[in-house]
Parts: C-alpha cells; structure tokens; sequence
C-alpha cells in the first residue's frame, strides 16, 4: 500500500479537488453548469492534508490522465 511522503501514513486513496471558471449554458445545446476553461486538480492526502506535488503523485502511482 503507498504511503503518503509527508506524515508517512498508508492510504490507498488520495483526496481531490477541483478548480477553474464554471458558466450556465441554458440553450438547446447544453443545460446546465459547465467549465469555462480546462480545469485543474488539486491533489491531497486525506490524513495530513498536505497537497501532493508532481514527483510524489509519481511516486503513488497517479497516472498522467487523471491530473
């Protein structure tokens, strides 16, 4: 199981957030709240709460695609 490498606890999960411009698009086409622009994730552990920064998502095995 990965540890986090800041406080050193096993998790096997890995808290997330969100951010980035939201729009209502109530037309035809779309209805409903929607991104504006590419949103970005935010990615932390759910013990310590210390966010996790590139070469540690390596490291616990975050692939590319979910970032």
């Amino acid at each position: 199981m990965p540890t986090c490498p800041n406080c050193k606890s096993e998790t096997d999960l890995i808290d997330y957030w969100e951010t980035g411009q939201i729009e209502f698009g109530g037309n035809i086409n779309r209805s409903g709240w929607a991104f504006m622009q590419d949103r970005e994730r935010n990615f932390q552990c759910p013990n310590c709460h210390i966010p996790f920064d590139a070469h540690e998502l390596d490291k616990l095995g975050v692939t590319e695609e979910l970032r």
